[in-house]
């Protein structure tokens, strides 16, 4: 479906299209509220001073798409991707944005009262006055200090998270760590398999062999 279609069709009244297939559309200015587009294509959509309220964006890939502008009340984003987003001068007043990743966002200038930030995962993240303790209370926000690289500040918490008391012997303690560092990875929008994420598995990697992980495991099983 093209861009023409999807404004015909909805003009017509229809307002199902998930899974549609649209990266780079030019939706700007266009009115498309109440519009169903869990599970689509907008990557890198231009979705300047777009009307869209109430929609379902759910699971949509709307990386690198352009809000700049854009009417989203009571918007669902939930889950979906939205990694380099410009979200400018948007309105997210009650909109669902609940398990996304917000890395390196910038959303100063977005009204975002009563935002749904539940589990939603910053990075870099530059946040409105709007946003209050309470929504802040249901993120998760990864630290990065000035100057910091986000693969940096990843590396740290990598430090922070698995440097525990009471790990189990070294061959199952590896394997638990690094289940649960690809989950916190993902998480945190970084795929396992790109440059980053290699990274950071790597210093994990060195870490558990010659530091923390090794410790444990000679202080366990060799000081008997």
């Amino acid at each position: 479906m093209n861009k023409e279609k999807l404004i015909n069709e909805y003009k017509k009244g229809e307002r199902k299209f998930s899974s549609i297939d649209l990266p780079h559309a030019n939706l700007e200015n266009a009115d498309q509220r109440g519009i169903d587009l869990g599970n689509a294509n907008l990557l890198g959509a231009n979705l300047h001073f777009t009307n869209l309220t109430d929609t379902n964006l759910s699971y949509a890939n709307l990386c690198g798409a352009d809000f700049t502008g854009a009417n989203i009340p009571r918007a669902d984003l939930s889950g979906a991707n939205l990694r380099e987003l410009i979200l400018n001068r948007a309105d997210l007043t009650g909109t669902d944005l609940s398990y996304v990743s917000l890395r390196d966002a910038d959303l100063t200038k977005s009204l975002m009262t009563n935002t749904n930030l539940d589990e939603a995962i910053g990075g870099g993240t530059a946040l409105p006055p709007s946003v209050d303790e309470d929504q802040l209370a249901l993120a998760k926000n990864l630290t990065i200090h000035p100057g910091q690289t986000y693969v940096d500040a990843m590396k740290e918490l990598v430090d922070s998270t698995f440097m525990e008391d009471g790990l189990p012997g070294f061959d199952e303690g590896f394997e638990m760590g690094l289940d649960d560092l690809s989950y916190m990875l993902e998480s945190y929008g970084v795929s396992l398999y790109d440059k980053e994420g290699q990274g950071v598995i790597q210093h994990y990697i060195d870490h558990a062999v010659s530091g923390w992980y090794g410790d444990f495991y000679r202080f366990n099983y060799c000081s008997e």
